[in-house]
């Protein structure tokens, strides 16, 4: 056992027998194995009908989820949407992270964001990158160093006013664009302080969140300790703006997110990651300042 490409799994149940192929993606590993963990009776939101047949009018657009774990061992998932008018064979590029239930995308202004399921709460899975609100209003971009740190009213720019880094980093905006309480899909909301952190005690706590919460590797990260990538959060290093001159600094090295809570002193409460650290920084910083933001979805 172990060395086998494919393996046939059958189930019976009250009279109904069902069998699936499972692929082994490294077969020379000895240690690959099934193991039976338990049993879970389910009823309802089942899409086949008992004969196994998936029924389908040609012209629908079809979702298919794929799970399973990465190479690192991290629960991961795939999400494909087709609009199949033949037999087709689909191919899931399995990444960190389980999607929301019953929303594992948003198409917000021509962007796809896939979503990510952590205890209770659903969260973007990328940065934002959103050029307007979400009544279609435009958000001013502003690429001059001095207007940036003189701005009093909401603005975004891209790092180092350079668009290549929207795909990847996401946009970078000033708190007044939060406030704004426009800049998220309806239904989402930049989090509240509160929020961030019921994330990361759900994650272990500040001390070992960080780790958890940043891609794994050093394709974005210059260096990158401790992380696992276990939620599927994938935290990127995007850098910032500064407050002071508008200059851009530290992608590759950290990557800095907004709340939408307010100290005492008007300074807002953010988190940032460290490719040195394991830890998430929890710090307060001026309105000026130019973050990412990550959506978190309301609770109805």
């Amino acid at each position: 056992p172990g060395y086998a490409c494919f393996y046939i799994f059958s189930a019976s149940y009250d009279g109904l027998t069902r069998s699936i192929k499972i692929a082994n993606p490294i077969p020379d590993r000895q240690n690959s194995k099934i193991t039976y963990i338990g049993f879970e009776q389910r009823s309802g939101g089942l899409k086949s009908n008992r004969d196994g047949n998936f029924k389908f009018t040609i012209g629908d657009t079809l979702r298919y989820i794929g799970y399973s774990k990465t190479v690192e061992l991290v629960r991961g998932s795939d999400v494909i949407e087709d609009t199949p008018d033949n037999n087709e064979s689909y191919i899931f590029d399995i990444t960190e992270g389980i999607p929301c239930v019953n929303i594992p995308t948003v198409n917000y202004h021509g962007d796809t964001y896939n979503t990510l399921q952590i205890g209770t709460q659903c969260w973007f899975k990328e940065n934002l990158k959103a050029t307007k609100y979400n009544d279609g209003t435009d958000i001013p971009l502003v690429t001059d160093d001095n207007e940036w740190s003189n701005l009093m009213t909401p603005a975004y720019c891209w790092y180092q006013n350079n668009i290549y880094y929207k795909d990847i980093y996401g946009a970078i905006y000033n708190w007044y664009t939060v406030e704004t309480a426009m800049l998220c899909p309806i239904g989402w909301h930049v989090p509240t302080d509160s929020e961030w952190t019921i994330l990361t005690d759900y994650s272990g706590g500040i001390s070992v969140a960080g780790g958890k919460l940043k891609e794994q590797g050093t394709a974005h990260w210059n260096t990158n300790t401790g992380a696992t990538n276990e939620f599927g959060f994938t935290s990127l290093p995007g850098g910032n703006r500064s407050p002071v001159l508008g200059g851009f600094t530290m992608m590759g090295q950290n990557g800095y997110w907004w709340s939408t809570t307010l100290n005492l002193s008007g300074l807002a409460w953010s988190r940032s990651n460290s490719h040195n650290s394991n830890t998430v920084d929890v710090f307060t910083a001026g309105k000026l300042s130019g973050y990412s933001v990550r959506c978190i979805r309301n609770i109805c």
